[in-house]
């Protein structure tokens, strides 16, 4: 059977300590039929070279070096040359178990499916694939079409945010492109990818290893641009007041998910602005209500919603109790 080729599209940008790792568990895929293409964007470390001593082990590594645009840009870039008829992403910290690629592939064919997806596992700074250890499981698949698909994103938490961790057809990138220049790029593109799919597939097998790493964009300090996460959540709210009005509590409940994300950086991070607090505070007054009622959120997101509903700065001082502890 001929296999379609398959890009894999990994944004490179100082991680010398991890490129190595990531780029070896892409080659020794068991799914060969592959075009690798890092996207250095403009690192100031041997990440440069080291994408070109990879490129000379193996002939599918194409290697693009550009100026520093951010992940969304380097990402972007990688679409732009990418030749297969399914691509995916994987960020150069991580790294994949040798199935995963040929798992979602096969998901994607069997069920002519545009985008499946597997689950991760978390793993230290230090570790390896070779260190990692996963329990054999009996796979599990499910489908999502129709008006399902945005109930399984927004409702139940089936289909998650990152881009990591699927195989998409490429079908979906003709006219979508990650908004440069923004944090939580994911938020801003993965319910466009869930609208526009017309059958989703998931394997609850793990394919996919999450590093934590101090240095990444996540566990970074607040600045102002952590508030991209509301914007993109406020954005989603639009195509679900339009496409899937029923599930707009879900959507609203979102958004002050993400408001308590950037009241607790905030807060942790000691930075406090008029402007941004009195904004918070009536996204708060206005949508805690749907947030309450929805069964996914934690004791503890409630709490704080309910206390910064009154007043941001209570809620504050029940984040430095908790963060103290």
């Amino acid at each position: 059977m001929n296999e379609d080729l398959i890009s894999v599209v990994i944004p490179v940008y100082n991680v010398e300590k991890y490129l190595k790792n990531c780029v070896n568990s892409v080659i020794n895929q068991n799914y060969k039929n592959l075009e690798i293409i890092l996207v250095d964007d403009g690192s100031l470390d041997n990440s440069p070279i080291i994408c070109e001593n990879l490129k000379k082990i193996d002939n599918r590594i194409n290697v693009i070096h550009k100026k520093n645009g951010g992940l969304s840009d380097a990402r972007n870039a990688g679409i732009n040359v990418a030749k297969g008829k399914y691509i995916t992403f994987i960020d150069s910290d991580d790294f994949v178990f040798p199935h995963m690629i040929q798992d979602l592939y096969n998901l994607c064919v069997m069920y002519q499916a545009d985008f499946s997806m597997c689950q991760l596992i978390r793993c230290k700074e230090e570790d390896t694939l070779e260190n990692i250890k996963i329990k054999q499981i009996k796979e599990e698949i499910k489908i999502f079409e129709g008006q399902n698909k945005m109930e399984a994103y927004l409702k139940n938490d089936e289909i998650d945010t990152t881009t990591w961790k699927k195989l998409y057809s490429i079908d979906l990138f003709k006219s979508m492109r990650f908004p440069k220049n923004k944090l939580h790029e994911d938020a801003f593109t993965t319910y466009k990818l869930v609208d526009e799919a017309k059958k989703i597939v998931i394997t609850n097998k793990i394919g996919y290893v999450y590093r934590f790493n101090s240095n990444s964009i996540m566990n970074t300090k607040f600045t102002v641009k952590n508030l991209d996460i509301i914007t993109a959540k406020t954005e989603q709210l639009k195509l679900i007041q339009s496409k899937y009005p029923w599930l707009l509590k879900y959507g609203y409940s979102e958004l002050i998910y993400a408001c308590n994300m950037c009241l607790m950086k905030m807060t942790i991070a000691k930075f406090y602005d008029n402007e941004i607090e009195h904004y918070i505070q009536n996204l708060y007054r206005e949508y805690t209500k749907y947030y309450l009622t929805t069964k996914k959120v934690s004791f503890n997101g409630k709490l704080l919603a309910i206390n910064a509903y009154f007043d941001t700065k209570i809620a504050r001082i029940i984040i430095s109790k908790l963060h103290r502890k």
